[in-house]
């Protein structure tokens, strides 16, 4: 439920009205609000979820070292085939 309130002089509260329409879940955490009050993170059961897939990376940093690493060994063998091909 959500009032508009009116904080200037005296305090005047409107009629309450419905702010989420949720089902009741047994869990102990149903919802949390962000710090600013703008958003709401709803526990929804799965079966009314909007599913769609998500990507989790692990050692990002380690993975991207890697990479480079292998970039400059690729570099490093064309490098090499050039000074070949050019004698």
């Amino acid at each position: 439920m959500a009032v508009a309130v009116n904080g200037e002089g005296t305090f005047k509260a409107s009629a309450p009205k419905f702010l989420l329409q949720t089902r009741e879940i047994m869990s102990r955490y149903r919802y949390a609000v962000t710090a600013d009050g703008q958003r709401f993170l709803v526990n929804t059961p799965l079966e009314e979820a909007n599913t769609s897939p998500i990507t989790v990376v692990l050692n990002g940093r380690t993975r991207q070292k890697v990479r480079v690493q292998e970039l400059r060994t690729i570099r490093a063998g064309i490098l090499e085939a050039r000074k070949v091909n050019s004698c």
